[in-house]
């Protein structure tokens, strides 16, 4: 059983930072927070007005720091709320002061999420917390029991004559008159409705999911929080992961020997395959997002598979495409000692390609380019970043050396048949 993740949802949320994947020094500007969920809704900020990183913040792990008197927020993509008809917002945070102090009265943390035009606290200067979160009329919620001085996880969900706000789990206060309502410019830290107001402590994590999820689902996330930041000491003593965080069968998989996906199967986000000897895709499957498949001894494609992003395919030692298989993104096949390509599998970019070659073998960094087919029975060798330059490699025994076709000039002849490093080269 792997340990579960918002990532498991059955709507995953579409907006994800985890204070955990910052990375830098003690006290560097924050410019971008990216985005765990696949939606790559990244926080970004410039200028004096970013926030600040704090390594080993929570449970060891970096936390970031907004100040209000320097008017520190993030901005959010205008599209993030475009559409949503309910939504549900998660935070782990602990603010300088609980209250505040009348100078200044901290802005929330879903910041202009909803559409009225009052300032929203968190919480105002006598510790009532003000929030308008996806609705058309700001809330009046009280001040809630748990010091949000300390570490918390703040909770905020709305929907159709539905708007509830929770804090470590428990809820705070809730009401059944309710219409959504989106902001036009979303914002972490910073509400501007009657006046600018900043929130002013740290924060750890933050998600965002574009439903109104249901009360396991909602228990799932405060359990996954609570344990990831060791602050389970919040969590009511009935709270089904008060000692135990939430697992799941079908999260990232790490340690298997086959790892098997089919029908438009895809393996996204920052998983893992690390540790799995054999990873298989069929239909359509697609590897995508940030996560690299390292450590899959063979990993096979089949029938328009892709893998794409950023990852590479570090320590494959056998990956197999077929059927219109190809190979893109920014990821070398590094430590790869066997690719085999079968019925018009290609590699993209410019400059020819490979045709009567059945496998081909990288060293170092070599990298194959090019739109030909692989297939045949000739192997071709790159060393170094050796990358064949025009024209498609024939099988060379008619004649011996072999010829130039379907490029300009019309033929050619090869310099040699087998070529030490794998570069041919017009003779």
């Amino acid at each position: 059983m792997a340990l579960w993740t918002p990532a498991d949802l059955s709507v995953p949320p579409t907006l994800w930072l985890e204070g955990n994947l910052l990375t830098g020094s003690n006290g560097d500007p924050i410019s971008s927070w990216n985005d765990s969920s696949a939606a790559n809704n990244d926080a970004t900020a410039s200028g004096s007005v970013r926030p600040t990183l704090v390594t080993g913040g929570l449970n060891s792990l970096n936390v970031s720091r907004f100040v209000a008197a320097t008017l520190q927020y993030m901005e959010l993509p205008t599209s993030l709320l475009t559409g949503d008809t309910a939504g549900s917002g998660f935070s782990v945070a602990k603010l300088n002061n609980d209250p505040p102090g009348t100078d200044p009265k901290t802005g929330p943390i879903f910041g202009d999420f909803g559409s009225d035009t009052q300032a929203n606290h968190y919480p105002y200067s006598d510790g009532t917390v003000y929030d308008d979160f996806l609705s058309t009329a700001r809330k009046t919620t009280g001040n809630p029991s748990p010091s949000l001085s300390a570490w918390h996880i703040g909770e905020f969900q709305s929907g159709s004559s539905d708007w509830r706000a929770y804090f470590n789990g428990t809820l705070h206060y809730s009401t059944g008159t309710n219409t959504v309502g989106l902001g036009s410019a979303p914002v972490i830290g910073r509400s501007t409705g009657g006046g600018s107001f900043y929130f002013d402590g740290d924060l750890a994590e933050v998600i965002y999911c574009d439903t109104f999820l249901s009360q396991a689902d909602r228990e799932k996330i405060e359990g996954y929080l609570a344990h990831k930041w060791a602050i389970t000491s919040v969590l009511d003593a009935g709270h089904p992961y008060k000692s135990t965080a939430p697992t799941t069968s079908t999260g990232a998989i790490s340690g298997v020997s086959t790892v098997a996906f089919s029908t438009a199967g895809i393996a996204t986000g920052r998983g893992a395959l690390a540790g799995a000897s054999t990873v298989a895709f069929s239909t359509s499957g697609t590897s995508a997002g940030k996560g690299a498949l390292s450590g899959a001894s063979t990993v096979a494609f089949s029938t328009t598979a892709i893998p794409r992003g950023t990852g590479s395919l570090s320590g494959a030692s056998s990956p197999a495409f077929t059927t219109q298989g190809a190979l893109l993104g920014s990821g070398g096949l590094s430590g790869a000692t066997t690719v085999s390509f079968t019925t018009s599998g290609t590699v993209t970019q410019p400059n020819g390609a490979a045709s009567g070659a059945s496998s081909v073998a990288f060293s170092t960094a070599g990298i194959l380019r090019g739109t030909g087919a692989l297939s045949g029975s000739v192997t071709v060798t790159f060393s170094g970043t050796a990358i064949p330059s025009g024209g498609a490699l024939w099988t060379p025994s008619t004649p011996a050396n072999g010829t130039w076709a379907n490029q300009s000039p019309a033929t050619g002849i090869w310099t040699t048949s087998t070529p030490a490093s794998g570069i041919w080269t017009q003779g």
